[in-house]
């Protein structure tokens, strides 16, 4: 076993769910007494039978939860995020139409509870019949209680309209896509790596001046669950971080998430003809490894609509999320052989298709609406602009 020195610590916590912790704890055995952060997160987000995303499942269901417990995402505020999204994926549904495409799809990886998804269709059939006609929604999912929401969301209304499809993980069974490709707030729950910058040698990492954080159990497998620090598990790390010519000061962590690269990829390559539209909280390589701006990193955790820094607590029952390197997110597609068109605020994208327009009509429709319903609709609207929050979040459209 590599030699590791102590970084922190936290009690097994007794609010886990029993099977997600055991999985960790039996990973922890098996990999030498510590696990990269990917693996913990991995094993805490997608376990198969109780991680907190493969645990979602249909209201009333035994043991069923929805994301909307812990965290809202602009889909949840209000149905013109997707309305405007349709504005751009009609253009490049309309351009592979014009291209000679028999059919088009709008392919959405990880679909949530299906909202985006009759967002985005409501808004395509209002605003081009043509593509929509022509169009089949696929969302591809990995477990079958999300696809249960999805399909009591968006069915019977859109039978013949929509389609799924079952894949985990960053290998997207796709090819010769005609159409569009969507993500929205998926790249950041992705597993990832945690680096932290050393003054002193660690292990092989001397040059390199970072060391990896692991999650190990003090003591043995049925121990405290702590964070140890540890050589740098995988070249590629480093490499992520020499490219893009940023590094960590000594006592500075940063993240780094291979799968989302991988995925980002993946997404390019699918598409034939079309664009890709990635939408999530994120910055540029420069501005997410500032040490003045975020010496502590971007980890995060969100519980009951409570956010904390306690990843070792309540595993398989809590969001654990970083920010998204959009840098490395560009590249990726760009390997794929697209072209990033832009990545900007959401805000901005936003007001460029049009949510001006939705604010004129609430206005001209507040005397038959009511007050109260015109209050809450205004200040969704002006939260998914907002830039302290929302408003913030970064789009990516790529496109070949």
């Amino acid at each position: 076993m590599d030699s590791v020195e102590e970084a922190g610590a936290s009690r097994a916590p007794s609010d886990s769910a029993p099977e997600v912790e055991a999985a960790v704890r039996e990973a922890i055995a098996h990999g030498g007494g510590k696990i990269t952060f990917a693996r913990f997160v991995e094993i805490c987000l997608y376990h198969e039978a109780r991680g907190y995303y493969a645990a979602f499942a249909p209201a009333g269901a035994e043991g069923g939860r929805s994301p909307a417990s812990d965290y809202f995402t602009s889909v949840d505020l209000h149905p013109a995020f997707g309305r405007l999204i349709a504005r751009e994926l009609a253009l490049h549904l309309e351009r592979a139409l014009r291209g000679g495409a028999a059919r088009v799809f709008a392919v959405e990886i990880g679909g949530g509870r299906g909202l985006l998804a009759r967002d985005i269709l409501q808004g395509l059939a209002a605003e081009s019949p043509p593509a929509y006609d022509r169009l089949t929604y696929l969302l591809v999912e990995p477990n079958a209680g999300s696809i249960s929401v999805q399909q009591r969301n968006l069915l019977p209304e859109f039978a013949g309209k929509v389609a799924w499809m079952r894949s985990a993980g960053v290998n997207l069974p796709l090819r010769k896509v005609a159409g569009a490709i969507v993500s929205n707030e998926l790249l950041d729950a992705l597993p990832f790596h945690v680096l932290e910058g050393v003054g002193e040698a660690v292990g092989a990492q001397a040059t390199a001046g970072l060391a990896e954080v692991f999650v190990a159990a003090r003591g043995g497998a049925t121990g405290l669950l702590q964070e140890v620090v540890g050589p740098v598990s995988d070249p590629r790390l480093l490499k992520r971080l020499d490219d893009e010519g940023v590094g960590l000061a000594p006592g500075q962590r940063g993240e780094v998430s291979l799968d989302a690269e991988a995925l980002a990829f993946e997404m390019g390559r699918a598409l034939a003809v079309g664009a890709v539209l990635i939408v999530d909280y994120g910055d540029e390589a420069a501005g997410l490894y500032d040490v003045r701006r975020r010496p502590e990193g971007t980890l995060r955790c969100f519980f009951r609509h409570r956010l904390n820094d306690e990843p070792l607590a309540r595993l398989g029952r809590q969001d654990i999320t970083v920010h998204v390197d959009f840098t490395a997110v560009s590249r990726a597609v760009e390997r794929a052989g697209l072209r990033v068109q832009r990545v900007e605020r959401q805000g901005e994208f936003l007001d460029r298709h049009g949510l001006s327009s939705f604010v004129a009509k609430l206005d001209a429709d507040q005397p038959r609406i009511g007050r109260e319903a015109f209050v809450r609709h205004r200040r969704a609207l002006e939260a998914l602009r907002d830039p302290r929050g929302l408003g913030s979040n970064l789009v990516l459209v790529a496109w070949r």
